[in-house]
């Protein structure tokens, strides 16, 4: 029945990339001299949001029915719930799409997305270039995606995209850091959860594109909003001191608390 589960999500999730394929959503549309004609940028942004998890969810497809025909043969046993007694079927997987689809943290998004992929980028090529009881700095996050851009072939956007990503990954860490200098944003994770998604969404469209000609147009469609505020937002956070300045409001609230 888990095996069976797994390949109806799969067949769902099908139904719901041909709805949207049929709804005349196409990624790849984006890359096209009309895209940059299309309308305002905001029915632009909306275009590709829309296309881009049309596709995306594409691949949950084959994702998910892999999962189903391991499950069925044993292999994602992972023992039995401590309190429910009920067995697990997670030792396994390849995605997790309600992490991938509703989370706001994108290092949680990548984490349950290619989960298999992510594991062997973290333990093969991470885990050596960092050395133990040291963070991940900028430099190691840098070579995990170039590596990861190696895996996925040779089509330039596909470099151009990851280094984006690396950058966006940089930011995240570093507004993390420094969320108590944001608690007074309304509905925090709705909102960090729709600008974690313009931006994935935006790198994913990048990505789908595969070369400089329709990544170009792409871009000058859209302003190059993403392509160009992810470094200099980046560079802000890192030479700014606002980390340092979160981690006095924090100790400056423990101090008050006691």
């Amino acid at each position: 029945m888990p095996g069976l589960k797994l390949l109806g999500l799969g067949l769902a999730c099908l139904a719901i990339h041909m709805a949207l394929v049929t709804a005349g959503f196409d990624v790849y549309w984006c890359g096209t001299e009309d895209y940059i004609v299309y309308g305002s940028i905001w029915k632009k942004i909306a275009y590709y949001y829309i296309s881009v998890t049309g596709q995306r969810i594409m691949y949950y497809v084959p994702w998910y029915i892999i999962d189903g025909a391991i499950t069925i043969v044993g292999l994602t046993f992972n023992g039995t719930d401590a309190k429910t007694r009920e067995p697990l079927w997670d030792r396994i997987f390849s995605v997790n799409a309600f992490y991938v689809e509703f989370s706001s943290n994108p290092m949680e998004i990548m984490t349950y997305w290619n989960h298999n992929t992510h594991l062997w980028l973290k333990r093969y090529v991470q885990e050596r270039v960092v050395a133990p009881g040291e963070k991940t700095n900028l430099t190691a996050t840098f070579i995990v995606f170039t590596v990861s851009a190696l895996w996925h072939g040779f089509y330039p956007f596909y470099y151009f995209m990851f280094f984006m990503c690396g950058f966006m990954v940089e930011l995240a860490k570093d507004v993390y850091r420094s969320r108590i200098l944001f608690s007074w944003v309304p509905y925090p994770k709705i909102v960090c959860h729709f600008l974690v998604m313009i931006i994935l969404n935006y790198l994913g469209t990048s990505f789908m594109l595969l070369t400089f000609e329709r990544g170009f147009n792409f871009g000058k469609a859209t302003n190059f909003f993403v392509f160009a505020s992810l470094p200099v937002l980046m560079l802000i956070v890192k030479f700014s001191g606002i980390v340092q300045l979160a981690k006095k409001a924090e100790e400056k609230k423990k101090v008050k608390s006691n």
